[in-house]
């Protein structure tokens, strides 16, 4: 991964790009501590930060610490996602922690993602469709990606393969919370029988590993079909080509993009 690390002057402090891991959170933390070591208030433009983890975390965490009586830490336009985690920590909490917003994003375009590369990110790049790229630890559940994320759960879409024959497939997304409901998928998609193919035939098919399925960059531009309370949603997340990566954007750009059908195929999801 590939971390970019600037001063800046007015306001002093750094500016930001890329993401943040184990592999070079080293190289934030001297930054900082050569910052925080003259004391006063220093300044974090993040707005460019596509994912930072529990390493890039610490640093600022010791950063914070090092100001104490001396100078605030200000963050500047975290990205939802590291926002969440910094209020899951309570860094937010801290008497010389300050958190700003800056400018909503408008979604008009593909911002810096550093080194993230995925077929269905480069499906899209230079594409009139507008998103936005979330990274996210990889979560363990439904509701840890969405809380990742700073959405609600119904927010994510799932891609899920459906067989409806021989070398015959189609996309159905379905929002968190709603499952498959089979009789009506039948009879939208006119057929007596469909099925789920294993892992190793949804991998030919698509190209993408389980988990990671998304309509953009298949091999093959299997016909998509959208639940219709996708339409009703004012922004939804979508699977950008690998675990934990993530496009945020309208359902209508979504749905025009693709070509998809709209119709009710899901139920609520059975509990537990």
């Amino acid at each position: 991964m590939e971390l970019r690390v600037s001063r800046t002057r007015e306001p002093r402090g750094l500016r930001l790009s890329g993401e943040v891991d184990a592999s070079n959170a080293a190289h934030l933390g001297r930054a900082l501590a050569t910052e925080t070591g003259r004391g006063g208030d220093v300044t974090l433009d993040l707005a460019s930060v596509a994912f930072l983890d529990s390493t890039g975390l610490e640093h600022l965490i010791r950063a914070a610490r090092n100001l104490e009586g001396r100078g605030r830490l200000i963050l500047v336009s975290p990205q939802q996602p590291i926002r969440r985690l910094f209020e899951l920590v309570l860094l937010d909490r801290r008497s010389n922690v300050e958190i700003r917003k800056g400018p909503p994003d408008r979604g008009d375009g593909p911002p810096d993602r550093g080194k993230i590369d995925t077929p269905a990110l480069r499906a899209i790049d230079g594409s009139s469709l507008r998103y936005r790229v979330v990274r996210t630890a990889r979560p363990n559940s439904v509701e840890e990606s969405a809380a990742l994320q700073g959405i609600e759960i119904g927010q994510l879409l799932r891609t899920i393969v459906v067989r409806r024959g021989a070398d015959d497939y189609v996309f159905v997304l379905v929002p968190g919370g709603r499952q498959i409901d089979w009789p009506k998928l039948r009879a939208h998609l006119g057929v007596n029988r469909l099925s789920l193919p294993d892992q190793d035939e949804a991998r030919a098919a698509t190209g993408y590993e389980r988990g990671a399925i998304t309509p953009f960059g298949s091999i093959r531009a299997w016909p998509v079909l959208a639940d219709a309370a996708v339409a009703g949603l004012e922004t939804v997340a979508i699977g950008g080509g690998g675990r934990g990566i993530n496009l945020h954007l309208s359902p209508a750009d979504l749905l025009a993009h693709l070509g998809a059908g709209v119709a009710d195929v899901t139920r609520p999801a059975a509990a537990g």
